[in-house]
């Protein structure tokens, strides 16, 4: 495990390895040779890296904050797989409130996305509305 900060980014790796060596491993082949590396500003970007092999994992997590927004937009890919979702937030909500507290639009797997989740108060009852939707297949031009 190593963990450094240079230029203002904080990295964390965790990497194990197994090397060749006589008998049989005591180390089972599903965690003996990973990476898992976390990246981060701590303010506009958080990049995670999960490459596993055995497993067949090679998965990437992008996180980035669209500037003067309150946009998230997620890039999370596994070789050919891919989602790619921006997320639009309100952190002025307050959940006995009405109001949105999310609205997502993307891809995900090749299809569109789109939802939001809501809430509003009905006397002493507070109501959290879920909507989702998963459209038609994106075709690349």
């Amino acid at each position: 495990i190593t963990g450094k900060m240079f230029d203002e980014v904080w990295t964390t790796t965790l990497k194990t390895t197994a090397g060749a060596f006589g008998g049989k491993p005591i180390i089972p082949a599903a965690i003996s040779n990973m990476e898992v590396k976390l990246e981060s500003n701590r303010k506009t970007y958080l990049n995670a890296k999960y490459v596993n092999p055995a497993k067949n994992r090679d998965i990437h997590v992008n996180v980035d904050t669209i500037p003067d927004t309150k946009i998230l937009h997620f890039v999370i890919t596994n070789g050919a797989r891919k989602h790619d979702l921006s997320i639009k937030y309100n952190d002025n909500y307050k959940f006995w409130e009405q109001g949105t507290f999310f609205e997502i639009d993307g891809t995900s797997l090749g299809e569109t996305v789109s939802g939001k989740m809501s809430g509003s108060k009905n006397g002493d009852v507070n109501v959290v509305q879920m909507e989702f939707e998963k459209g038609t297949k994106v075709h690349p031009n």
